[in-house]
């Protein structure tokens, strides 16, 4: 959050995890939150893990929910599930 913004008081943060294949790349992120709030889809970053190139991009409903995490490029060379970090909520 940058210096200034107000938060929305009516919105929750979303949370997922990676699921890597044998490969060793990131076939699903499975959400565990899917927040509330959110007025556009937030971005997603994959970091860590071991491997690199990983990326993907969330999917929003008119309530403002992450319906869906969508991979883009599973990268490669994971040898253990990466982090999922996704924006917050404003």
């Amino acid at each position: 959050m940058l210096i200034g913004e107000v938060k929305d008081a009516y919105a929750q943060d979303a949370s997922a995890v990676a699921h890597l294949n044998e490969n060793g790349q990131v076939d699903a992120v499975h959400l565990i939150n899917s927040g509330f709030g959110y007025r556009v889809e937030p971005k997603v970053h994959i970091s860590g893990g071991g491997g690199h190139g990983a990326s993907a991009v969330s999917h929003i409903n008119d309530d403002g929910e992450i319906m869906a995490i969508e991979i883009i490029h599973p990268g490669y060379s994971y040898v253990r599930a990466p982090n999922v970090e996704i924006a917050p909520a404003l």
